[in-house]
């Protein structure tokens, strides 16, 4: 093999371990990152299939415990969707019903608060959750379950 064939064989090899390296450090088996970017998780599917109807005319959400939410000032949670959007939200029964990636409101010294769970953990008092606007470069203090009204499940815009 002259040296040119082996330098061809070094970089070909080179470059694959640079594609490995690169697909392993920004894929995580739920959710996705680019370039060492946090890892951004999607919601959790509350509405199943059968309890969407489609008629010619109409389309019918057979939800229990839904609001109608519309959105404040703030524009933490865009591109997703901004304070003109609309949406619906679901009263969570439990604390296993919220996960990570799923956007919730909760309230928080009277502001009622509308960003997505990273984090899900335990302290002294019990389960938290940590929470973030997608558009945000902070976290929020931490969030329990009796602080959530709703998740969202869905954007109207």
């Amino acid at each position: 093999m002259g040296i040119y064939r082996k330098v061809e064989f070094l970089l070909i090899l080179a470059c694959f371990f640079i594609c490995l390296f690169l697909l392993f450090e920004n894929f995580s088996l739920t959710g996705f990152s680019v370039f060492n970017k946090e890892v951004i998780y999607a919601p959790s599917d509350f509405i199943k299939e059968k309890d969407i109807l489609v008629y010619e005319d109409k389309i019918v959400l057979n939800i229990k415990n839904y609001s109608i939410e519309k959105y404040g000032f703030s524009d933490s949670m865009v591109p997703l969707f901004d304070k003109k959007a609309n949406g619906i939200g679901i009263k969570p029964i439990s604390e296993e019903d919220i996960n990570l990636g799923d956007i919730i409101i909760f309230r928080k010294e009277g502001n009622l608060i509308i960003h997505r769970v990273i984090e899900k953990g335990f302290d002294s008092k019990g389960l938290f959750f940590i929470t973030k606007g997608d558009n945000n470069n902070f976290i929020d203090e931490k969030v329990r379950f009796k602080e959530i009204d709703s998740v969202i499940v869905g954007i109207i815009y």
